[in-house]
C-alpha cells in the first residue's frame, strides 16, 4: 500500500514525510493523513471485491518492518494493528467449499513446516471445513498474510484462523464417536480420513494420540490411546463374544480393524491371550462354586 497526498509535509530531501514522536505541526498533520487513509483502506478493498478485482490478497499484506529512528514506531505499529483488525473482517477470501467470500477472521489457514505438509493438512481440513478454507492455489498467499498479521499482533490468541494439526485433532476429538464425526463434520468416509490423519503425523506429532480422542474402537467410540487400548490380533468374533459375556469389554479396548495405526502406538491383543483370559476367569468361577 502506498499513500499519496498533496497535503503531506515532506522532508527536504524528499525521501519521506515527517512522522516522528515530537509534537510538531508536520508530524501531527502527516499522521492525520495516514490515520484517515488507514480508515478508508478497507472500504477500498471492499470496492475492489465488488468490482471483480482478482487476487485481493495482494492488497492486504501488512508487514511489520523494523524500528526506525525517524519514525514514531509505537504510533505506526498501533495503526497497523488497528488496520489488521479492520481487514480481518472484510469478506474477500474465496472459500474452497462455498460460493460467497468470507473474512479472514472466520477462515482456517493451515500452517505446517513446509508446503508439502501444508497441502496435506489443507486436504485433511477440506474434508471437515471446506467452507472455511481458501482455495488451494491461494493457500500460500493467505498463509503469508495470516503469519504477518499474527506477527503484528504480537500474539496468536485472537488470531484463531492460523491453524495446525493439533487444532484439527481438537475438532476430531470433540466428536466423541464415529457417527458424530461423520454426520456433524460432513465426512463421507471417516475411516479413510482418520488413516490419512495418522499418515500426516510426524514422530513428534504421534504424542497427539495420547492427548486427543483420535482412535475409533470396535464400539465406534473415539478414544485417546491409553495403556488399555490394543490393536486387534484376535480375529475371532466368537472369542470376543465370550469375553463380552464374561463382562470383559473387549471390543471397547480394541482398535477398529479398518484403522492403520503407526507402529508402536499401542500393542496387539492376540488370540492366545484372550483364550488364556477366558480360562483364567472360568477357573476363578469354578473355585468359587
Amino acid at each position: 500500500m502506498v499513500i499519496n497526498s498533496e497535503n503531506f509535509d515532506v522532508r527536504k530531501e524528499r525521501y519521506g514525510v515527517f512522522l516522528g514522536t515530537e509534537e510538531t505541526a508536520s508530524n501531527k498533520g502527516n499522521k492525520e493523513i495516514i490515520d484517515e487513509a488507514f480508515q478508508v483502506f478497507p472500504v477500498f478493498v471492499q470496492w475492489c471485491k465488488e468490482h471483480g478485482v482478482g487476487q485481493l490478497y495482494n492488497l492486504v499484506r501488512i508487514q511489520k518492518h523494523g524500528n526506525s529512528a525517524d519514525l514514531d514506531n509505537e504510533w505506526l505499529l498501533t495503526r497497523k494493528r488497528d488496520l489488521v483488525t479492520l481487514l480481518e473482517n472484510v469478506a474477500i477470501l474465496k472459500p474452497s467449499g462455498a460460493k460467497d467470500p468470507i473474512a479472514l477472521h472466520y477462515s482456517y489457514i493451515p500452517e505446517a513446516l513446509d508446503e508439502v505438509k501444508r497441502t496435506f493438512l489443507w486436504k485433511l481440513y477440506e474434508q471437515l471445513k471446506p467452507e472455511k478454507l481458501p482455495d488451494l492455489n491461494e493457500l500460500e498467499a493467505w498463509r503469508q498474510i495470516a503469519t504477518e498479521y499474527v506477527e503484528l499482533a504480537g500474539t496468536s490468541e485472537s488470531r484463531t484462523y492460523l491453524v495446525n494439526v493439533e487444532n484439527l485433532c481438537e475438532l476430531v476429538s470433540a466428536c466423541n464417536d464415529r457417527i458424530t464425526l461423520k454426520a456433524s463434520l460432513g465426512i463421507n468416509d471417516e475411516i479413510n480420513f482418520l488413516n490419512d490423519l495418522y499418515l500426516y503425523f510426524s514422530e513428534e506429532e504421534r504424542k497427539l494420540f495420547y492427548s486427543y480422542k483420535l482412535v475409533a474402537n470396535q464400539k465406534d467410540q473415539l478414544l485417546k490411546v491409553e495403556n488399555t487400548i490394543r490393536t486387534d490380533s484376535v480375529c475371532d468374533e466368537e472369542i470376543k463374544d465370550i469375553l463380552e459375556l464374561l463382562q470383559q469389554p473387549t471390543r471397547a479396548i480394541l482398535v477398529s480393524e479398518q484403522l492403520k495405526l503407526p507402529d508402536n502406538v499401542c500393542g496387539p491383543l492376540g488370540l492366545n491371550e484372550c483364550i488364556n483370559k477366558i480360562i483364567g476367569i472360568l477357573a476363578v468361577k469354578k473355585d468359587h462354586e
